[in-house]
């Protein structure tokens, strides 16, 4: 019985563990965001910077029965 008793508060302290540190989590991102402010209103590049003379053709052999033993 006192097993089961260690084994049950050990769940119980757990939990009660896992909600105090959310509900930190929670208020301290709360007192950051009014602190900082972040301008996401800006448009990224939709295009790649990638040019078609930079991408190399490439040929593949298969490899033969010996060459995948070693």
């Amino acid at each position: 019985m006192s097993l089961f008793r260690i084994v049950l508060f050990a769940i119980v302290f757990y939990f009660i563990f896992k909600s105090i540190k959310i509900i930190m989590r929670l208020f301290s991102e709360k007192s950051e965001e009014k602190e900082t402010f972040v301008n996401t209103n800006y448009k990224r590049n939709q295009r790649s910077k990638i040019d078609k003379k930079d991408v190399i053709e490439a040929d593949f052999e298969e490899l033969g029965e010996k060459e995948k033993e070693k």
